[in-house]
Formats: structure tokens, C-alpha cells, sequence
């Protein structure tokens, strides 16, 4: 009998994959939010640009929140700390930059 192995799988050339971003869609409540507001305007850090350069993430309570920015400002804000504002449009809830 003839020694026969398994087909081997070809590896996947270029590029590796990009990794897997975890977002956390625990509910969040409206009302600290809200409180966060009227305290006024906070500093939060701004971890990273978005794949869209509209937006950044800032770290706030612990988690990467996405805040939209103006075009001047792009790609000069990662590493520094800025004021953000909620704006509300129903039926959904974004932070923008405050100057």
C-alpha cells in the first residue's frame, strides 16, 4: 500500500491580517453623560487616528471613544489632550472636538 498524506493547505501570501479590534458594547448610560457635559468640557487623551481622518479615539472612563474632528486638525492630534463636546442628533449620540 502506497503512503498517502494529507493535502497540504497552501500558506496565505502578502500581507498578514490586520488584528481584531474588541469593541465594547456594554450599555452606557445617557445620564452621566449628560453630567460629564455639564461639568464642562474635560481633557481626554487622543490615542489614535481612525481609518477615516475625521475621527479620533480618546480614552474616556477607560474606553476608546470615537471623536470627530476638524480637517485642519488632522493627523496632529494623537499623543495630546483636547476638549470634547456630546452632540446630540437622534437617534445617534457623537463627541466633537471643542477649539
Amino acid at each position: 500500500m502506497k503512503n498517502t498524506k494529507a493535502p497540504q493547505i497552501s500558506k496565505k501570501r502578502g500581507r498578514p491580517p490586520k488584528s481584531k479590534v474588541i469593541i465594547d458594547e456594554r450599555p452606557c448610560s445617557i445620564i452621566s453623560l449628560l453630567e460629564q457635559q455639564e461639568k464642562g468640557a474635560d481633557d481626554f487623551l487622543v490615542v489614535r487616528q481612525c481609518a477615516n481622518p475625521s475621527w479620533v479615539v480618546v480614552k474616556m472612563d477607560g474606553m476608546g471613544v470615537p471623536v470627530k474632528i476638524p480637517r485642519r486638525m488632522q493627523n496632529k492630534l494623537v499623543g495630546k489632550r483636547i476638549k470634547v463636546c456630546l452632540i446630540s442628533c437622534r437617534p445617534e449620540d457623537y463627541y466633537e472636538y471643542v477649539p
